[in-house]
């Protein structure tokens, strides 16, 4: 299947040593997910992405199927919030990255509205771990997953490091999410600019 590409002429226009270094990138990442092809190659146009939002999903079990279905039952929305689900073990498989429906059609996120400003929701990529992380921390493989995911959309999207948190980092107002067992540093690193 053809997947138009609003970036195929920027893609063309990169360093030899830019596109081995995603292409590095992609192939730590493809391990994790469940539909390469819709995360490497959206069939919509992409989004100018400018932020990337991390979440726990306050429930000990779960999956994207789950999630879907409570974002639309409970909350009224046409379908899951966030653009990725990162299973814990409990209704996907530890680590797995599942992509929703939401970033296939690269629409803007509904994960973030109290966002330090309008764009944190608008261009934010909202990235899920599932897991109460208020009462224990993620998996291991889980960490190692949302890590690659990261580093993958940071560079692919040139999104800035001070464009990367928490939804707590992020948020204009005090939220509970991500959880205190959250690690922050595990998955952005030191140079998190949104810490401060």
């Amino acid at each position: 299947m053809v997947r138009p590409n609003s970036s195929s002429a920027q893609k063309n226009r990169r360093s030899p040593s830019t596109r081995l270094r995603q292409a590095s990138l992609r192939d730590q990442l493809r391990p994790y997910v469940n539909d390469p092809d819709d995360l490497f190659l959206p069939p919509k146009a992409e989004r100018p992405w400018k932020y990337v939002v991390l979440h726990h999903s306050a429930n000990e079990v779960g999956n994207y199927d789950q999630i879907d279905h409570e974002h639309k039952k409970t909350l009224g929305w046409a379908g899951c919030g966030y653009h990725f689900i990162i299973g814990n073990g409990t209704g996907s498989p530890d680590g797995q990255i599942e992509v929703s429906q939401r970033w296939s059609n690269q629409k803007h996120g509904v994960h973030c509205r109290n966002g330090k400003t309008s764009e944190v929701n608008e261009y934010g990529i909202g990235i899920c771990l599932v897991g109460d992380l208020d009462d224990k921390p993620p998996t291991p493989r889980q960490i190692a997953a949302a890590k690659a995911l990261v580093t993958y959309l940071g560079d692919r999207y040139s999104i800035p490091t001070d464009h990367m948190g928490s939804h707590a980092q992020l948020a204009n107002s005090p939220t509970a999410c991500p959880g205190k067992h959250f690690p922050t540093q595990a998955i952005l690193g030191s140079r998190n600019l949104a810490l401060r």
